[in-house]
């Protein structure tokens, strides 16, 4: 009885400490002249989220960020062409955007890790 109970207590554990990973890709465009390419992804509240980002083009004017929603403002800013990101995410979506003086591309991917069970 006892080693039934141990044996209920560990994979009650486990199922809020292991965390399942998901992965995301994402590809956008950016027209240039200042205006601004978007994509966006929709993780878990309490998930880890990371990732690397980088642009087809070596403009010296580039921007990117990542903007949570409800005036969340932005978890990630970055000057740079590529670069990585990690942050917590508390109230997604999470919205990429990058904004150049001339037309480019951008691909995002990383992945967001979450337990299997979450407390609300």
């Amino acid at each position: 009885m006892i080693v039934a109970v141990v044996i209920v207590v560990i994979v009650v554990v486990a199922l809020f400490t292991v965390p399942v990973s998901h992965s995301y890709s994402k590809q956008f465009t950016y027209p240039g002249a200042g205006e601004a390419g978007t994509a966006t992804i929709d993780p878990p509240v309490r998930s880890q989220v990371s990732g690397t980002f980088s642009t087809n083009n070596g403009a010296v004017e580039f921007s990117f960020t990542i903007q949570g929603s409800n005036g969340e403002g932005d978890v990630y800013s970055s000057q740079s062409t590529s670069g990585s990101f990690s942050f917590t995410a508390s109230n997604p979506p999470y919205t990429f955007v990058a904004v150049s003086l001339s037309a480019g591309s951008v691909n995002v991917s990383g992945t967001y890790s979450v337990p299997i069970l979450t407390v609300p």
